[in-house]
């Protein structure tokens, strides 16, 4: 009796996997290559979660504000104008119930340290590969005018409220969002 071979994921077919000890299934090797994964293709994944993890911090940050946010902020009359304004109302309606389960730095401090962070990582992702000066002048101006805009804030120069906890979250934010730079930067001087 004659089997067929069946398709399997990525155009393989059940004749090209192998079985070894080490691992159950091994693609065998094929024509033009082998199967092993590259740097360049853990690079990319690498840059594809950072790309991630920045976006959803941003959305994050962003919804925090839209949902638990006071409704005098511009960005409400943005709404309106938008034709999203109720919208906008049916999910702040939503979320309403759980305007008090979190602390309060949650709602007022998180979302600009996930803005920040976001920012970081953008940056991360943006100079993958090549971390050099412009790398760190510019991840260091999105930190320091975050930064600037709490001490202005408690200065008197920029609207809003001043709290420290704005500052902490901010610091972890750079803490968290500068490492993977250092690792970068690291691993482009191994390689070499």
């Amino acid at each position: 009796m004659h089997r067929q071979p069946i398709r399997l994921v990525g155009g393989l077919h059940n004749s090209d996997v192998q079985r070894t000890e080490t691992a159950p299934l091994v693609p065998a090797s094929r024509p033009g290559g082998d199967c092993a994964v590259s740097a360049a293709d853990v690079q990319r994944w690498a840059d594809m979660s950072r790309a991630i993890v920045a976006i959803l911090t941003m959305f994050v940050g962003g919804m925090t504000y839209v949902l638990w946010r006071p409704e005098s902020l511009t960005m409400f009359s943005w709404f309106c104008q938008l034709g999203t304004g109720q919208f906008v109302d049916s999910l702040r309606a939503v979320a309403a119930p759980y305007a008090n389960t979190f602390p309060v730095w949650f709602y007022y401090s998180l979302p600009e340290a996930l803005w920040l962070y976001s920012g970081l990582a953008s940056f991360d992702v943006i100079w993958a590969g090549h971390v050099g000066p412009a790398a760190w002048v510019w991840s260091g101006i999105l930190a320091a005018l975050a930064l600037a805009s709490e001490i202005g804030q408690s200065l008197g120069l920029v609207p809003g409220r001043f709290d420290y906890m704005d500052i902490a979250l901010l610091l972890v934010a750079c803490i968290v969002g500068f490492p993977s730079r250092v690792g970068s930067t690291h691993l482009k001087r191994s390689r070499a």
